[in-house]
C-alpha cells in the first residue's frame, strides 16, 4: 500500500515522530529521570518539590564537606531547605492555574 505524501496518516506519523525526538533532545545525559514526568496536580507539585528540596540539602550539605568553615556552610544550606520546604508547601495552599 503506497500512502500520499499529503496523507493524514503519514502527517500524524511525522508529528509523533518529531515530538518523540524534540523530547529526547531536551533530555541531558545524567538527568534524573523525575526531572521528566509530568506533573498534574497540586499533590504531586508538593512532591516534586519536597523531593528537590531533599536532593538539593544533600547535595548542598556534600559540597559542605569540601571546603573550610563547614559549620556555616551546613547552615546555610539548612536554611536553604527551610526556605525549599515553604516553597513546596505553597502548591498545597494556593489554587493551580492552567
Amino acid at each position: 500500500m503506497v500512502v500520499a505524501m499529503d496523507s493524514p496518516i503519514r502527517l500524524l506519523a511525522l508529528t509523533l515522530a518529531l515530538g518523540a525526538c524534540v523530547a529526547f533532545a531536551a533530555a541531558e545525559p545524567g538527568d534524573p529521570a523525575r526531572w521528566y514526568k509530568p506533573v498534574e496536580t497540586a499533590q504531586q507539585e508538593y512532591e516534586n518539590a519536597m523531593i528537590e528540596a531533599r536532593q538539593a540539602l544533600l547535595v548542598a550539605l556534600s559540597e559542605c564537606k569540601k571546603y573550610g568553615e563547614q559549620k556555616a556552610c551546613e547552615a546555610e544550606a539548612r536554611e536553604q531547605h527551610k526556605r525549599d520546604v515553604e516553597y513546596a508547601k505553597s502548591f498545597l495552599s494556593s489554587p493551580r492555574s492552567g
